[in-house]
């Protein structure tokens, strides 16, 4: 009974972690070291070096995605809100 209850939430947490884990440069350099090149050390190398459009097209993704998985998170927890207002 209490794991459906707490599973939107969970499910949101998980969802604002994996998008905040783009945002984290510092740690992926402190963690990883210098031979690790993971998408943010590589946008960040990208905006030092030169300013390249594609840096452009990833950031605009990014929102684009993170507008895409909040807007299904609300209109999930809309129909189950009516769903339950019809019992």
């Amino acid at each position: 009974m209490i794991v459906p209850n707490i599973l939107p939430g969970v499910l949101s947490g998980a969802i604002f972690a994996f998008i905040h884990s783009w945002d984290e440069l510092i740690v992926v350099i402190f963690i990883g070291g210098r031979a690790l090149f993971t998408l943010p050390r590589r946008m960040w190398d990208g905006i030092n070096d030169n300013l390249d459009p594609t840096i452009a097209v990833v950031a605009t993704a990014m929102i684009l995605f993170t507008l895409l998985v909040l807007t299904a998170d609300l209109s999930l927890r809309a129909r189950r809100a009516d769903g339950e207002g019809a019992r």
